[in-house]
């Protein structure tokens, strides 16, 4: 999920000319976790749980997952970029 992940935000990241960053959080995110929960739930649970019970284990890990990335990751990754920008000397600048 994690390389999956940030695979995806490479690829948006030269879709949108390197703007945009909570397009990228998100948008990449909603892939990896896809592709990170479905796996973990399956492997773990199969076979002990009901298919209904399976479906909103995965569904309910999903959206708050993705829940967690906008309200608090976005929100860090604009904070630490700000504080970067500010203190240190970047060379390229980070969008």
């Amino acid at each position: 999920g994690e390389l999956s992940n940030a695979w995806f935000m490479e690829r948006i990241k030269s879709f949108t000319n390197g703007k945009h960053l909570w397009v990228r959080t998100i948008g990449s995110s909603v892939i990896g976790y896809l592709l990170d929960t479905i796996p973990f739930v399956l492997i773990a649970f199969l076979g002990t749980l009901t298919t209904r019970d399976l479906l909103l284990m995965i569904a309910f890990q999903y959206f708050m997952k993705l829940g967690i990335e906008v309200l608090f990751g976005t929100p860090m990754a604009y904070a630490a970029i700000r504080y970067l920008r500010r203190y240190v000397r970047l060379e390229e600048p980070v969008r």
